[in-house]
């Protein structure tokens, strides 16, 4: 049972891991297209940047977490 738990524990980080990394290329494009964009369209993109870096620091905290789980199941399995 432990073994599934990690399998999907596992899954499921490396599903967080995607999105952070498909979020990193949102920002970086936007980050581009800003640069672009008139001053009145810079605030839009700012804003939409910032939910992106709120949404991205929230999936960091979920990876943390998970990372957590993930050893302290590590431990159990061991301790068995």
């Amino acid at each position: 049972m432990d073994s599934v738990s990690e399998d999907s524990l596992v899954a499921e980080l490396d599903d967080i891991k995607h999105n952070l990394m498909v979020l990193q290329k949102q920002i970086e494009e936007n980050t581009r297209l800003l640069s672009r964009k008139p001053r009145n369209q810079e605030d839009i993109a700012n804003k939409e940047l910032w939910k992106q870096k709120e949404r991205c620091e929230k999936l960091q905290a979920t990876l943390c977490n998970k990372d957590m789980e993930i050893n302290e199941l590590k431990l159990k399995i061991t301790s068995l």
